[in-house]
This record gives structure tokens, sequence and C-alpha cells, in this order.
């Protein structure tokens, strides 16, 4: 496991910096090197992320921030084969979670995104 996925699986909380200057806190669901987030009516306020931003990750345990690093975004739309995966893991990580089909909500209402590492992008090439 590389140190970004191990940083991922053990903290929920990430900085989004979304060009040009924009610094954007986010709880998110980690799966591999990817970060998993949630915006929409009744969810976090997250502006639509731009192709590259960079992420600021934190060690759970020491509290270091890891970044920024530069990380790719897109949006997982619900037609597409990681949406079950992406909205699996959100549910499985958020908190408080209101009852119905949150997954169809965040269809209807919300965007998911996927935010990857861009370096940990580069390792698996």
């Amino acid at each position: 496991m590389s140190d970004i996925a191990a940083a991922l699986a053990k903290s929920k909380v990430a900085w989004l910096l979304v060009p040009p200057d924009l610094t954007v806190p986010c709880w998110y669901a980690g799966a591999g090197d990817t970060a998993y987030i949630v915006t929409g009516e009744g969810e976090q306020p997250i502006p639509t992320l731009p192709a590259e931003l960079r992420i600021i990750l934190r060690d759970k345990e020491t509290r270091a921030a890891i970044g920024p690093l530069p990380a790719r975004a897109t949006r997982v739309l619900p037609d597409s084969p990681e949406w079950a995966t992406a909205t699996a893991a959100l549910l499985a990580t958020r908190q408080n979670t209101p009852a119905g089909d949150r997954a169809a909500f965040w269809a209807e209402h919300g965007a998911v995104w996927s935010v990857t590492v861009a370096e940990a992008t580069a390792e698996a090439d």
C-alpha cells in the first residue's frame, strides 16, 4: 500500500486546492489512491471541480499535512461502472446518513467526484 493510499484509508478529511486560489475542506471516502467526494443538496458545498487540482491529505496519527499533491478530478456519473463502488464507499463512511436511498438521491440532486492523486496514477501506468 502506498503512503498516499495509507493516508486516504486512515483519515476522512482533506483540503481541495481549486485554481486559482480556492481551498475547500471536505470529507471523503478513500478507496486505494482515490478519494470519493459527494456534494449537492444536503451535502457539503463543493464547487464543480476542474480536471486538475491539488489535494492536501492529513496523516491521522501525526496530523501532519501530506501535500499539496497534484490530483485529477472526474465526475462519477450514475450510469458509469464506478458509481456503485463510489456510492458504496461514501455510504459506508458518511455519518448521520438520512433515511432513504441516498445513492439515488445523489444521482438526482448531487454530484459524486473521484479525486485521484496524480502521482498515484503515474505509479500505476
